[in-house]
């Protein structure tokens, strides 16, 4: 009996045992699964609020009650639709996204940037003009040359346009002569033959002006590249240019056919001749812009022109003074230029260009005032204007 009784377990250790068992396997099937993740606290650290997903938590609600999980709904905020989209997700091509993303290139902007350039420059000018007898006998009666006159100028030019294309450009140049060669011929015969005067003097001390405005369109035109355009502006316009040109240091070097003056140098010359060229021009300025640092600017423009002059011959006592003759005509004219432009950065840029000028005026009227004063009406013949210039610039954007 005592044998049996310690072989075999009484019915509630058996209990006990049992219990003990299942309780831990529970405990052993719960660890391992709380080894499987995470904590609820460290996935809030890793992913806060990520979308609209659940942010989960754990709690106990005493010793033997298993873990429960509890899911809370977390607002993120919807985007807005004022969300700037980013270069690349409006480029044209997949190509041009790669570029922009790895920032190979800029985005394409074809806005037109108004500025205004202020420039100092050098200047050649000629201005000649002739006059015949009243019957055209001779057919060139007088001749004056104003040739190689140097000058320095100063200049500005706006151009502006707006959202709408509108565009607008205007200018000014003024110059100050600093040497110039003067040849004053009359003739006896027609085309320039029996040549019975003829004198040199200097042309150191005049001015020059030059003034103009016009207004057209902008047309935008996108090259290959995304920093490759051109902008195209036809326009209509007015000008004003004059040449106010002295004469000063007089030598004769021609007297013939019975005109007495003395050859050599002689004193007291003290003449101007001043010009006048106003009217309005159409043209085309262009813009070839290669990338966000270079540029090519040229324009294009034709005139028509009155011409207007009018001298003080100081030595002529027969002509009367200060207005000894005026000069009136029709005429047109050319007016070109080409100009580099480098941007070093988005506001300020550098300029360096050619410009270049003709204009000529047909047969007019020469109006003579004597000294009695009688008036002596005779025949312009023409009158010519010719102008290179090379003009270096300070700009800015705006």
């Amino acid at each position: 009996m005592m044998h049996h009784r310690h072989g075999r377990p009484q019915p509630s250790a058996r209990k006990a045992m049992l219990a003990a068992s299942v309780l831990l396997g529970s405990l052993g099937t719960a660890m391992a699964g709380a080894a499987d993740q995470p904590p609820a606290e460290l996935k809030m650290i890793l992913s806060p609020g990520q979308g609209r997903s659940d942010v989960i938590t754990f709690s106990t609600d005493g010793e033997d009650q298993p873990a429960t999980k509890e899911s809370r709904p977390v607002e993120t905020a919807e985007p807005t639709p004022m969300t700037v989209l980013p270069p690349e997700a409006t480029a044209e091509s997949a190509a041009e996204r790669e570029a922009l993303v790895s920032g190979k290139s800029r985005p394409r902007t074809l806005a037109y940037p108004s500025s205004f350039t202020l420039g100092a420059g050098y200047r050649w000018d000629s201005v000649n003009w002739n006059i015949a007898d009243s019957d055209y006998r001779p057919n060139i009666l007088s001749e004056l040359q104003y040739d190689d006159i140097e000058s320095l100028t100063l200049s500005g030019t706006l151009r502006w346009s707006n959202s709408a294309n509108f565009y607008v450009r205007g200018g000014f140049d003024i110059g100050r002569t600093l040497s110039g060669d003067v040849q004053d011929s009359d003739y006896l015969g027609n085309n320039r033959t029996y040549e019975f005067s003829r004198s040199y003097s200097d042309s150191d001390s005049g001015s020059l002006v030059d003034a103009t405005i016009g207004v057209g369109y902008r047309f935008d035109l996108p090259l290959s590249g995304s920093d490759r355009y051109m902008h195209l502006m036809p326009l209509v316009g007015y000008s004003y240019h004059s040449q106010d040109l002295d004469m000063t240091d007089g030598v004769q070097v021609i007297a013939d056919y019975g005109f007495n003056m003395p050859l050599g140098p002689f004193d007291g010359l003290d003449s101007n001749y001043d010009a006048h060229w106003a009217g309005p021009w159409i043209g085309l300025d262009m813009e070839l812009v290669f990338d966000q640092s270079h540029a090519l600017l040229a324009s294009l423009e034709y005139h028509w022109a009155d011409y207007e002059a009018d001298a003080n011959w100081n030595l002529r006592g027969d002509f009367a003074h200060p207005v000894s003759y005026e000069h009136d005509s029709d005429g047109d004219g050319i007016v070109a230029s080409i100009t580099y432009r480098y941007t070093p950065n988005p506001k300020w840029f550098w300029t360096v260009g050619f410009r270049y000028s003709r204009f000529e005026a047909d047969s007019g009227t020469d109006t003579t005032y004597l000294s009695d004063g009688s008036v002596v009406a005779g025949p312009l013949n023409e009158a010519e204007w010719e102008s290179y210039a090379v003009i270096v610039g300070l700009g800015f954007k705006f």
